[in-house]
């Protein structure tokens, strides 16, 4: 009796060993397709601590075009792709200066949570962020 019970308890750890060691096929659910229908149109807002010579906004490979709306301020429109949103600002001063160089990043969406950005910088700013919708 004591025979049987120890093949069957053989039988069966060996059955779950071979379950847990097979190969398993993983099924990825296909990415999104890049639609028109996915764009989020969004309000973009530039604000420098002082005024630049020049300030340059980039959604992924695309440079944006920049309307100024003052001395330090700049207004554009993009359609950002919730699956590929990265948005890199570059400013440069118009004058040398000593203290900290800032920029303003607002972003609006409708429908969603305004998300404000400073970059901070002791001379120009080159930097990127990464958006998450």
């Amino acid at each position: 009796m004591n025979a049987i019970v120890v093949l069957a308890a053989l039988i069966l750890s060996g059955m779950a060993l071979m379950v847990l060691t097979s190969e398993k096929l993983v099924v990825q659910a296909p990415e999104a397709s890049r639609s028109e229908e996915a764009l989020l149109p969004a309000k973009i807002f530039v604000t420098t601590s002082e005024p630049t010579q020049l300030c340059e906004l980039m959604l992924g490979e695309q440079t944006l075009s920049l309307k100024k709306s003052g001395e330090t301020e700049w207004i554009s429109e993009a359609e950002l792709d919730p699956n590929n949103a990265v948005i890199f600002l570059k400013a440069l001063r118009k004058e040398e200066g000593d203290g900290r160089f800032f920029a303003k990043l607002v972003i609006e969406v409708a429908g969603k949570e305004t998300l404000t950005h400073y970059f901070d910088s002791a001379g120009e700013i080159d930097d990127f962020l990464e958006l998450t919708f």
